[in-house]
C-alpha cells in the first residue's frame, strides 16, 4: 500500500511527461506537456531528483519508495502508459471532479 510521504507545505509542479526528456524519448508538444492531466504537486527535492526522467521511470521511483506525494499524482501512477490520450482523459476527469460533475 502506498502512503503520502512528503505532504509538505512547499510544493512544485510536475509534468509527469517531462518538458524536456532524455536524449530518445517521445517528445510532446510544450502545449500538450503543461496540459493539466500532465500536472501534479510533489517536493521540490523530488522534481528537481526526477526532471527529465519519463513517466515510466517517476512510475517505477514512486513504486518503489512505496510513496506518492498528491492524490492526483496517485491516479496518474495506476495508468499503465502516459501519452497525449491518458493526458487528456486524465485532464477532463480531475477537472470533472473538481466541479462536481
Amino acid at each position: 500500500m502506498m502512503t503520502i510521504s512528503n505532504f509538505t507545505f512547499r510544493r512544485s509542479v510536475e509534468h509527469y511527461h517531462p518538458q524536456r526528456p532524455l536524449e530518445g524519448l517521445d517528445v510532446l508538444e510544450q502545449r500538450d506537456v503543461d496540459k493539466f492531466g500532465n500536472l501534479c504537486l510533489i517536493s521540490n527535492s523530488t522534481n528537481s531528483r526526477l526532471w527529465n526522467l519519463p513517466p515510466e521511470g517517476k512510475k517505477i521511483y514512486f513504486l518503489t519508495t512505496n510513496s506518492y506525494e498528491s492524490l492526483k499524482q496517485k491516479i496518474m501512477l495506476r495508468q499503465q502508459k502516459w501519452t497525449l490520450t491518458e493526458i487528456d482523459i486524465h485532464g477532463k476527469k480531475m477537472k470533472d471532479k473538481v466541479l462536481g460533475k
